[in-house]
C-alpha cells in the first residue's frame, strides 16, 4: 500500500502578486505536479486567530501530492518542502504558510452498479519527530494533530446538476453540527481543474480538528457508516467525501536580508565549483 503526502502553500488575499511570483518560480525551475486552487471565501465560527493559517483571509492554495511505496524514502518529499520554504524566504514572502501533511484516510460512496455502500480506506500516518521536520529558512508553527476535511460539491453525475441550489458555508457547518461535528473552518474554492473546465460553482471544505489520528478515524467511520450524512446531502444534490490528514509540520518563511541571500548564493556557487 502506498503512503500519501501533500504539500500545501497558502497565500492570503493581499498576496496575489506573491502567489503569482511563486507559481512563476515553479514553472521556471520546471517543478512538476503542482496545482493552484482559488479560494473565494473563508468562514469560521470562532473569533480566535488560528496561528497555523495565513494572516488574514486565505486566497490561493498551491499544492502537490506525493504517493510513496512503503519501501520508498521520504527524501524527495522533504527536499521539495525545503525548496519551497527557502524559495519563499528568498523571495521575501513572509505571509505564506507551508504545510506537510500525511493523508491517512479516505471515505467516499461507491456509485458503480447502483451500490450505495461506503468505500473506506485507512492507513497509519508516520511518526516523525520535530528533528525530522527541521527545515532551514522556516519557523515551525504548532498545529492541531489531525484533521478531517469534509469536501462537499454538487453531484455532477446528476441530471441538471448546474441548477442544484447552493449550500452556503454557514449552512454546511450547521448540517455537520447536527451529526456532532465541530467545524472550525470552512472554505469555498475552485480547484485548478474546475477553473480549467470553466466551472463557475464551488466546492466546500469543512475542517474539524482532533487530538489523535485514532480519534479522527473513529469519528469518520461512525459518520460515514452509521449515520445518514451522505444520504441527506445526496438528497440536496451534493456529494461528500472525507479526507483524514495528520499535520506533520507547518512553517512560516523566515525573511532573509539581501546580504543573507547573497551569502547563500556565494556558498552555492563555491560548492558548484568545488
Amino acid at each position: 500500500m502506498s503512503r500519501k503526502f501533500e504539500l500545501h502553500v497558502g497565500f492570503p488575499e493581499n498576496s496575489e502578486t506573491a502567489a503569482k511570483d511563486f507559481v512563476a518560480q515553479l514553472n521556471k525551475e520546471e517543478k512538476e505536479g503542482w496545482s493552484c486552487s482559488e479560494v473565494d471565501a473563508v468562514y469560521s465560527e470562532s473569533a480566535e486567530v488560528d496561528p497555523h493559517n495565513v494572516p488574514g483571509t486565505l486566497r490561493y492554495l498551491i499544492s502537490k501530492s506525493f504517493s510513496l511505496r512503503k519501501d520508498e524514502s521520504d527524501h524527495d518529499l522533504l527536499v521539495e518542502a525545503q525548496w519551497v520554504i527557502s524559495t519563499l524566504a528568498n523571495m521575501d514572502i513572509k505571509d505564506a504558510r507551508l504545510e506537510i501533511e500525511s493523508v491517512f484516510g479516505y471515505l467516499t460512496r461507491r456509485k458503480k452498479d447502483g451500490d450505495g455502500g461506503a468505500s473506506v480506506s485507512f492507513s497509519e500516518p508516520p511518526r516523525w519527530s520535530r528533528e525530522d521536520l527541521q527545515l532551514q529558512d522556516g519557523k515551525f508553527i504548532d498545529t492541531p494533530n489531525s484533521e478531517i476535511h469534509f469536501i462537499l460539491e454538487k453531484d455532477t453525475e446528476r441530471k441538471g446538476w448546474e441548477t442544484t441550489p447552493r449550500i452556503s458555508m454557514q449552512e454546511a457547518g450547521r448540517i455537520l453540527s447536527t451529526y456532532g461535528v465541530d467545524v472550525q473552518q470552512t472554505i469555498e474554492y475552485r480547484s485548478q481543474k474546475m477553473i480549467e473546465n470553466r466551472r463557475t460553482d464551488q466546492k466546500l471544505i469543512c475542517t474539524s480538528y482532533y487530538d489523535t489520528p485514532a480519534t479522527a478515524r473513529t469519528i469518520a467511520r461512525r459518520l460515514f457508516v452509521s449515520t445518514r450524512l451522505s444520504e441527506d446531502l445526496q438528497e440536496r444534490g451534493y456529494t461528500v467525501r472525507l479526507v483524514l490528514e495528520r499535520i506533520l509540520g507547518c512553517y512560516k518563511p523566515i525573511h532573509k536580508t539581501h546580504r543573507d541571500i547573497a551569502e547563500d548564493r556565494g556558498i552555492e556557487c563555491a560548492l558548484s565549483h568545488g
